[in-house]
């Protein structure tokens, strides 16, 4: 997993993965039918620190035997298998290994096949942002806020706290003497249970501020964390 600040070239991950989140309506108070031009607009501005959480995967390109023969096709397949994997950074090779075809190959018809297998890149996936600002202009400026979104396909990894944790540690090295979240809907339980792991408290509820698509009106939750201690 690498945590970097966002560059121009993110902004296509970025907004697929806002809009995803957000057309589902059950965290974010932001309108289901935000433009991409608005959404962007809202997670780059100005005041605005930009991250994204990316993870490395492989592209694999397969030997593809040609049907009725015993020599590989000089095309193949691409396939993305996750970076992390049981044998290392060797690639596994058994399942496109001459040994995995039949009959007799000649030492080209090998060769080929063995360089098709060994034939790999790692490709960056981008599976989360975060943003970090001010939670006020002057006086209040001393307190950030914060706003984390992970793509769909990608939760249960563990992405949420590893943003989470790199968010405290930027707004320490920001100058930040404390973190406040204004609006955690109270029915986002994987959130608030992470949060509360990470050292927030609950310091006011908004009753009913909420209008979930399914369980009606729910109160909204404003979180605090202090970043005076270790």
């Amino acid at each position: 997993m690498n945590i970097r600040p966002a560059v121009e070239e993110d902004r296509d991950a970025i907004w697929n993965i806002f809009h995803e989140v957000v057309a589902a309506s059950d965290t974010y108070a932001f309108d289901s039918q935000m433009s991409r031009e608005d959404a962007l607009a809202y997670w780059f501005r100005e005041d605005t620190q930009t991250y994204v959480a990316e993870e490395d995967r492989y592209s694999v390109v397969e030997a593809v035997r040609f049907p009725g023969t015993l020599i590989a096709s000089p095309t193949g397949r691409e396939q993305d298998r996750p970076a992390s994997r049981p044998e290392g950074s060797r690639l596994d090779q058994s399942a496109v290994s001459p040994s995995s075809f039949h009959g007799d190959l000649s030492p080209i018809a090998s060769s080929a096949i063995e360089g098709a297998a060994r034939r790999s890149r790692v490709r960056r996936h981008i599976v989360g942002t975060y943003i970090l600002r001010p939670n006020q202009a002057g006086a209040g400026s001393h307190v950030a806020n914060a706003a984390f979104m992970v793509a769909l396909n990608a939760r249960g990894k563990g992405i949420g706290r590893d943003i989470g944790e790199h968010c405290l540690s930027e707004a320490r090295r920001l100058g930040f003497r404390a973190i406040q979240f204004n609006f955690v809907v109270s029915t986002n339980e994987p959130a608030i249970r992470l949060w509360k792991q990470l050292g927030f408290n609950i310091v006011g509820a908004l009753p009913g501020a909420f209008q979930h698509p399914e369980k009606g009106y729910v109160d909204v939750y404003i979180m605090f964390r202090s970043l005076r201690d270790n």
